[in-house]
Parts: C-alpha cells; structure tokens; sequence
C-alpha cells in the first residue's frame, strides 16, 4: 500500500468522523435535544436526514480527492490513457464504503455527547481497518470497506464478487447502523406524540 494512500485512507474516516460528530453538535448542547426529540416527524425521519448530510460531505470529500487526483496527473503529464472506468468504478465503491463510516459514526455520535470523543474513534477504525485490510480482513471490517473499494491495498482489478461482496456489506452495515441508531432514539429518549 503506497504511504500517501494509508495517509488518507486512515484520515478520511476522521474527517468523517468530525462532520458526524458536527451534525449532533447542535442537538447535544442546552436544551437542543428535548426540541429535536419533539419535532413532529418520526425518528427515522431525523435520523435519515442527518444521515443525507453526512452523504454529501462524503461526496465533497471524494469531489476533492477525484479533482487532485485528475489535477496531479495531468500537471505531471502522467502518460497514457486516462482510466475512467477504471476510476468511476473505485471512486463509488469508495463513496459506498465511505456511508457506511458516516453511518456508524452518526450513531456513535448521537449516543456519546462530547464532539472529540467520537472522532477519535473514527481514526481508530479508520487504523482498524488499514490493520483489517493488511490482514485480509477488508472485505468484512466495516472501516475498511472504503480502502478495499478504492482498491488503494493491491494493484490487481477487483474480482466481480468481491465487488458484489463491497456493495452487499456496504449497505448491509450502513442499514444496521441506522436502524440501531433509530431504535436507540425510540427506546433511550421521550418521543412527544401529537
């Protein structure tokens, strides 16, 4: 694995992790959350909005890597065609694996009502999963389905049914991350009825 790619593959969950983090911020501080629980909208209604959110800052942040990444190979004149295919297909597995971080740290984030805290654990899954994929393990971690559908730990093209086994996993995860954050909310706080 080529070091600026671990850099950033180790960092993203991060940054993730901090604009998760940053969606609850709000609601954590004075008497916020009493308003948010009593909006007339189901909870899960809340929750996938928030979740929208994280999904757009994930996509701004694959927007800026795609753009240096272009930008870099034609200021270096990189010979060769441009492999565009080859890119679209890791840079949406990569956005795909990417919400399921956003998932799992929008719960993370709801439960704990400090904004370092669940940053820090985005880092640590974000090493969690360079050390899963290095082990093998990529295709399974929930924290290393963005480096294994970057296709950032290997230079060979990934096999169909690994693909297939990204995008399963992917969504697998991201679902039971926000089913379990909606239930939390159901269960842990007075829902106002109207």
């Amino acid at each position: 694995m080529d070091p600026a790619d671990a850099l950033r593959l180790l960092f993203l969950p991060a940054l993730l992790g901090a604009g998760c983090s940053f969606l609850w911020r709000l609601e954590h501080q004075g008497s916020n959350w009493n308003e948010f629980m009593t909006q007339p909208v189901p909870v899960r209604d809340l929750v996938l909005a928030k979740f929208c959110v994280g999904a757009l800052m994930s996509l701004a942040a694959f927007a800026s890597i795609l753009v240096f990444y272009v930008g870099s190979g034609f200021a270096l004149s990189v010979p060769g065609a441009f492999p565009a295919a080859r890119i679209a297909e890791y840079v949406a597995l990569g956005i795909l694996g990417s919400l399921v971080i956003v998932a799992i740290q929008l719960a993370v984030s709801m439960v704990i009502r400090n904004f370092a805290a669940p940053v820090g654990i985005a880092l640590a899954g974000g090493g969690s999963g360079l050390v899963a994929t290095m082990a093998g393990l990529g295709n399974v971690w929930p924290y290393s389905l963005l480096q294994t559908g970057m296709n950032s730990n290997t230079q060979a093209d990934l096999i169909i049914a690994g693909v297939i086994q990204i995008v399963v996993l992917s969504i697998v995860y991201a679902a039971l991350a926000i089913a379990w954050a909606c239930r939390w909310l159901k269960r842990r706080d007075i829902v106002a009825t109207l």
